[in-house]
C-alpha cells in the first residue's frame, strides 16, 4: 500500500499502524555481523517516513533524501536487533522529528549513535559542525543495501568514541572514517555484545 508523505505528517492512526506493522515485520539473520531484512512493503513505508525528517538542521549543509533513508534504515535495524519494541521505536522516531538527541540507542550504559552507509568503500561520515556527535559515547556502524525492492541492513560492529576519534580524516566537507581502518586498528566490537548485556 502506498502512503503519501502528507499522510504521515502528523503520524495519524493509519500512519502509526503502518509504522508498527512494518517494524514488526523485520527479520534478523544471525551471524558475526547480523543482518536485518526489510520486506518490500516495510522498505517502502520507511522510505516515505524518511521524508518527514526533511529539515534544514543547523548541523547539516543540505538535506539528502538517500542519506536520510539510509540513516533511518540503520537506526531501525539496530533498534529491532537490540529488542526495542515497535512502540518505543515509533515514539523515538516521532521525538526525533523535533530534533536530534545526539544518540540513537542506549546499551551497556552507553549512549550510541548509529552511523550508516551504502557505499562499497564503507566510509562513514561525521558532520564537521555536528556538536551532537560529541554527546555519543560510541557508534554502531551499519551497511545498508537494496536487494530489488527490499532492503538489508548489516550490523558491522560498534566502537567507543575515543577509539574512533584518532582515525577520523577530513575530506574538506566533513570528517569520515573507513571500516577497514577500524578493523585494522582493533577498534571494532561485535554488535551482539550490546544485545547480550
Amino acid at each position: 500500500m502506498h502512503y503519501p508523505t502528507s499522510h504521515f505528517r502528523g503520524l495519524d492512526q493509519a500512519a502509526e499502524e503502518a509504522f508498527l506493522r512494518a517494524y514488526q515485520s523485520l527479520i534478523i539473520f544471525e551471524g558475526e555481523r547480523p543482518t536485518v531484512r526489510f520486506s518490500r512493503d516495510a522498505a517502502e513505508i520507511f522510505r516515505q517516513l524518511a521524508e518527514l525528517r526533511r529539515k534544514n538542521w543547523s548541523t547539516s549543509t543540505h538535506w539528502n533524501q538517500t542519506a536520510e533513508q539510509v540513516g533511518l534504515a540503520g537506526e531501525l535495524a539496530v533498534q529491532f536487533y537490540l529488542g526495542i519494541s515497535a512502540e518505543t521505536a515509533m515514539a523515538e522516531f516521532k521525538a526525533g522529528l523535533m530534533g536530534d538527541q545526539g544518540h540513537d540507542v542506549e546499551a551497556l550504559g552507553l549512549k550510541l549513535d548509529v552511523k550508516s552507509t551504502r557505499g562499497s568503500a564503507l566510509k562513514f561520515k561525521f558532520s564537521r559542525t555536528n556538536s551532537h556527535a560529541s554527546r555519543a559515547d560510541g557508534f554502531i556502524f551499519t551497511y545498508v543495501e537494496n536487494e530489488g525492492f527490499e532492503m538489508r541492513v548489516q550490523l558491522l560492529g560498534w566502537s567507543h568514541r575515543a577509539k574512533v576519534k584518532p582515525h577520523l580524516r577530513d575530506d574538506g566537507q566533513r570528517f569520515f572514517v573507513r571500516m577497514e581502518t577500524l578493523r585494522r586498528e582493533g577498534a571494532l566490537h561485535l554488535v551482539r555484545q550490546l544485545r547480550n548485556a
